[in-house]
């Protein structure tokens, strides 16, 4: 068995200036082969929006290669065979985890209606779109419902099921405090690696996995059971991770936490439960312009000395690069159209 060790340098949060403003958004890379290297990325407009994976703009994507840190690389052309390609995969899963407060002082009832609603409308509207519901109330842990102890994660072809979760979620409200602050802690600590790590291992091979977090309150912590200052660092644990957005949706209260809810970067507010319709529509129109926003990059390398620096038409990608520590012989080629040979 062939053994190899790569060390992989990379400014992952950068964001690369080029054209009339657009920027890439560089997200993962990942080495299949010695000659396989993948970037997950994404393509933003001058207004801040998304290109979509289909776009021209994204198909067109040029990458220049170069062993010199200090110059711009030189085109990888057709010459040396199928080098690059900007590869949608067939299999793409972004989950939503929504995240709902349901201590007593919500309208259940209402809220279950509108959430019902936004399911629904997400899945007519892009079917690669997951969900996940988890709840809390003034319990230690945040709630959720689950088979075989995995958690259940409903496709576009399970609305009826989502529906009976909501309706068991109502029988479940048995403590009537908020533990707004712990739930976070817990979500940042243990349910979102679990429910990213059951995605993960769940997924057929080539599979693009993505998330966001929504997380709905109409009031503020009440148990104490985390700070404040822990709260806040779970929620920058979670913004740091970068295949996921985050985004809070708050019902407009006296005991409305607005500091709490604004931490979240991507935050809506209503005054009542019809309101949310409208908050929970524009979130919408983000979650699927986001999911169809992701994209990988293909690079069939030649080349194998250290360091690679990648170019995305010939704009710097500044302090990224890739290097080789220990470049061992290979005796496979490298593929673009051969997805047996890549690992997103």
């Amino acid at each position: 068995m062939r053994s190899f060790i790569i060390a992989l340098v990379v400014l992952l949060n950068c964001h690369v200036v080029y054209g009339l403003g657009e920027k890439i958004v560089f997200l993962k890379s990942h080495i299949s082969q010695p000659g396989n290297v993948e970037f997950l990325l994404q393509l933003k407009k001058m207004d801040g929006s998304l290109h979509s994976y289909e776009s021209e703009i994204v198909r067109n994507l040029r990458v220049f290669e170069s062993t010199d840190l200090n110059e711009k690389g030189r085109l990888l052309t057709r010459d040396e065979g199928a080098s690059t390609k900007v590869a949608y995969p067939q299999n793409s899963a972004f989950v939503v985890i929504l995240v709902l407060d349901v201590s007593r002082s919500v309208d259940y009832m209402a809220l279950s209606k509108q959430v019902f609603n936004f399911v629904k409308s997400s899945f007519e509207a892009n079917p690669n779109i997951k969900f996940v519901i988890n709840y809390f109330d003034g319990r230690d842990k945040l709630l959720h419902e689950s088979k075989d102890d995995k958690f259940c994660i409903y496709d576009a072809s399970q609305l009826d099921d989502v529906k009976e979760c909501l309706d068991v979620i109502k029988e479940q409200r048995l403590d009537p405090s908020t533990n707004l602050y712990g739930v976070m802690t817990d979500l940042a600590d243990n349910v979102y690696p679990q429910i990213k790590k059951q995605v993960i291992d769940d997924s057929v091979e080539n599979t693009v996995k993505t998330f966001s977090i929504i997380v709905f309150t109409d009031g503020k912590d009440r148990t104490f059971r985390a700070t404040q200052n822990e709260a806040y660092r779970a929620i920058d644990r979670l913004s740091n991770e970068k295949d996921l957005t985050l985004y809070s949706l708050g019902l407009k209260t006296p005991q409305l936490d607005y500091g709490f809810i604004r931490q979240f970067g991507n935050s809506y507010q209503s005054k009542d439960y019809k309101g949310l319709k409208r908050g929970l529509a524009n979130i919408l129109e983000e979650v699927d312009a986001l999911a169809d926003s992701y994209f990988v990059m293909r690079v069939c390398t030649p080349k194998r000395s250290s360091p690679l620096r990648y170019e995305f038409n010939h704009t710097i990608l500044d302090n990224a690069f890739l290097k080789f520590i220990n470049e061992n012989k290979y005796t496979y080629g490298c593929d673009c159209e051969n997805d047996s040979q890549w690992t997103y």
